[in-house]
């Protein structure tokens, strides 16, 4: 004969094993998820940080372009050509 304390106790420890299991796997999921979208604030970040880098070095190359240009112009006009 079986006792029906014994089974009750068997059946709540089943039932909090399982509970436990699946709130595991529920945590292993939501963690994942937070992994995987604190990888695409990074991307987002350092691509953001990259476009400007990109967008200030052509700006500071337009800006030094007109200066060459500019230093070109006076050249040519301190020095006229020569007559052979």
């Amino acid at each position: 004969m079986s006792m029906p304390g014994c089974i009750d106790k068997q059946n709540v420890f089943l039932f909090l094993s399982v509970g436990l299991v699946a709130i595991n796997l529920i945590l292993m999921e939501f963690m994942q998820n937070t992994i995987e979208k604190e990888e695409r604030i990074k991307i987002a970040v350092l691509t953001e940080q990259n476009q400007k880098i990109v967008l200030q070095i052509i700006r500071t190359g337009k800006k030094s372009m007109s200066v060459s240009e500019e230093k070109c112009t006076i050249i040519k006009i301190s020095f006229p050509r020569s007559r052979h």
